[in-house]
């Protein structure tokens, strides 16, 4: 039951209990498992149409525990709408029939969409965090190293024609600088 509350408490969506009310059930659960680990407890909850962080603190010696919560509605929306974007590109880059991949600054796969591993040959875990110089030794010396190299250094993008090494067709490339390292684009025009 409730002890004491503050005037937000008395205020906010989804608190609404008086002095001697039981506390919303899902604060409840928390306050019983911060009660039953004796220590402090935190989770984000839904109450009403709010999300709040909620952290509980149990006292044991007397029987209770304080709850505060703090409104975390704005977080949680800005998370979901980052989340729907992120799936949204992933969608895009997924269904193109074009190969594309991104690199770090030490080279290594970041990510590398569907077609571009049929194209070489791979799989996603054959790739992802792998060194390209490693997993494709023959680019070395080669003008795609040269290109790639100069975009990595430069940080200017580049397109040029060139033949797939391992398909032997012609593609259109284009290279651009990330803040992680280089974003490779190209299209098959065989």
């Amino acid at each position: 039951r409730v002890l004491f509350r503050n005037i937000v408490a008395a205020t906010t969506p989804g608190w609404e209990c008086e002095v001697g009310e039981l506390v919303p059930a899902p604060v409840q659960v928390l306050v019983q498992k911060a009660l039953a680990v004796g220590s402090m407890v935190k989770e984000d909850l839904q109450l009403a149409d709010r999300y709040y962080s909620i952290s509980v603190v149990p006292f044991l010696s007397d029987n209770y525990a304080n709850f505060y919560g703090q409104d975390i509605t704005e977080r949680r929306m800005v998370e979901k709408a980052l989340e729907t974007s992120q799936r949204n590109l992933f969608d895009v880059l997924e269904s193109m029939t074009d190969g594309f991949f991104a690199l770090d600054q030490s080279w290594r796969y970041t990510y590398i969409n569907k077609h571009a591993l049929q194209i070489a040959h791979l799989t996603l875990d054959e790739t992802i965090g792998k060194d390209i110089w490693q997993l494709f030794p023959g680019l070395i010396g080669t003008e795609l190293e040269g290109y790639y190299r100069q975009v990595m250094e430069q940080r200017v993008p580049v397109k040029f024609t060139t033949r797939g090494l391992l398909s032997g067709n012609i593609y259109d490339v284009q290279v651009n600088p990330t803040q992680e390292g280089i974003s490779v684009f190209y299209t098959d025009k065989t």
